[in-house]
């Protein structure tokens, strides 16, 4: 009985003198696991349009104006495409549609021209900001009232 007594007390201390001697020996019992940590940026492509109020006086010789400063935001990876469309084509229409209009030409930073009153950019990942400018020419022969036209900002993922 002692000895089986004392042979039950050798195991652990035999135990106890190998995991100080070897680091090696003390983990191999031990189990690990992974942690995998992720994260997610949601794409934000979004437009802000401080509109300067400008009102062309449209008798008058040709002008050119800034109208408006636009905020371009998205972090799309490719980049994003902003457009610029004219509800009436690129042209200023009696209130009411009845009559003869006046066509402007629109100019935005680098934009092309992609059609009677639309125009087209191609950016990169980021924020800018710039200016749209309308231009007019004289309006000879145009009737008394108001003039007007809606300018839409559009900003796409690519």
């Amino acid at each position: 009985m002692l000895r089986v007594a004392g042979f039950a007390l050798a195991l652990p201390l035999a135990a106890a003198m190998a995991a100080s001697l070897s680091p090696r020996l003390a983990w191999a019992g031990g189990s690990s696991a992974v942690i995998q940590l992720r994260g997610i940026v949601p794409q934000d492509c979004s437009v802000s349009v401080q509109d300067r109020g400008v009102v062309f006086e449209l008798g008058a010789a040709a002008q050119s104006r800034s109208v408006a400063a636009i905020e371009e935001r998205c972090n799309a990876p490719a980049g994003y495409t902003v457009t610029l469309s004219s509800r009436n084509g690129g042209e200023l229409r009696p209130e009411g549609g009845a009559g003869a209009g006046l066509p402007y030409v629109m100019t935005y930073d680098d934009a092309t021209p992609a059609g009677a009153g639309r125009v087209v950019a191609a950016r990169p990942p980021g924020t800018e900001t710039k200016d749209l400018y309308v231009e007019t020419r004289p309006a000879d022969g145009l009737r008394a009232g108001s003039y007007d036209d809606t300018i839409v900002v559009t900003v796409e993922a690519k």
